[in-house]
């Protein structure tokens, strides 16, 4: 069992990358262009795998193709500084980071989710800002193409 929340509710298809970051590979191999490649499930704070399930089961139905990286949170990681969330999510960055022509659909739920997303895109700039030091800050942006926000804050 990989993880706080555990990977029991998962089905065997994941593998974990972390404590409670998760990754699908995909279904089918059939690919389409106008599908998602990656799709990034931020679940809200001390949410479990069960909770999020039907929410999985839809993306398979609707994206079978894609591969889905599933991000859970405890109320202890959510307190943790940036640089510790930051290097939690590296290696959904390095999922990101080895697709060629990234096509990106985020589901985050909640402040819980928003933040884990706040966090990825830091995590993002500042690797991709090492790494091409002639590129001001403000122009590297996380390759998001669709973005769902459930139950997040506003402003």
């Amino acid at each position: 069992m990989a993880g706080i929340h555990g990977k029991a509710v998962l089905s065997d298809n994941f593998v974990s990358l972390s404590s409670n970051v998760f990754l699908r590979e995909p279904l089918s191999t059939t690919t389409d262009s106008s599908a998602p490649s990656t799709i990034i499930v931020l679940g809200w704070l001390n949410a479990l795998p069960r909770h999020l399930r039907k929410y999985i089961a839809g993306y398979d139905s609707l994206y079978p193709s894609a591969r889905l990286i599933l991000v859970l949170t405890t109320s202890r990681e959510a307190i943790q500084s940036d640089v510790v969330q930051q290097a939690r999510l590296e290696r959904v960055l390095r999922v990101i980071l080895s697709e060629t022509e990234p096509r990106i659909l985020v589901h985050c739920f909640s402040n819980g989710g928003a933040a884990q997303l706040c966090h990825l895109a830091r995590a993002y700039t500042h690797v991709i800002g090492k790494a091409h030091a002639s590129v001001a800050a403000s122009e590297v942006l996380l390759p998001i193409n669709a973005t769902i926000m459930d139950s997040c804050p506003g402003n």
